[in-house]
């Protein structure tokens, strides 16, 4: 649950709203907070991802053999934290 503070001349309008509108200023608090979080989210455009090209790197970079054996014994070391 959230709680908020409100300086003194706020606590009064929303006191004054929530009685004009005939409801407990923590039931007007919620329903307005809510009606406006989802009227945002009508609002809000998400862009879709954005395709992701493969192969652009073919044939302009290579990869050693023996790749998964390089540094082998140096990256134990750091998890072992033996030198």
């Amino acid at each position: 649950m959230l709680t908020l503070q409100l300086p003194n001349y706020a606590e009064q309008q929303l006191a004054q709203l929530a009685l004009s509108a005939g409801q407990s200023a923590n039931d007007y608090a919620t329903q307005t907070l809510l009606s406006h979080l989802a009227s945002q989210q009508k609002h809000t455009l998400i862009s879709p991802p954005k395709k992701r090209q493969m192969g652009t790197l073919r044939g302009k970079i290579s990869v050693p053999d023996n790749f998964d054996e390089l540094f082998e014994h140096e990256i134990a070391e750091l998890f072992t934290g033996e030198e």
